[in-house]
């Protein structure tokens, strides 16, 4: 989400993939549903992204994002 807290915490890049939100398996989820379940997580106040990320023609899991709200 453009100027959301993923996007100015600057460590997203276009054409990543969020593949865990919380723990939760997301690779099988619509971006909707993705996007409600950011949502409910916010109450917490912390979001923990798993993100994929396709770096020279090689797909890398990358470490979590801890993003604070």
């Amino acid at each position: 989400m453009k100027n959301g807290s993923a996007d100015l915490n600057g460590c997203l890049q276009k054409g990543d993939e969020i593949v865990h939100v919380n723990g939760t398996n997301t690779t099988s989820y619509q971006h909707h549903v993705v996007v409600k379940l950011i949502m409910q997580t916010l109450k917490n106040g912390v979001v923990t992204l798993g993100i994929r990320r396709c770096l020279i023609g090689n797909t890398k899991i990358l470490e979590n994002i801890d993003i604070f709200i």
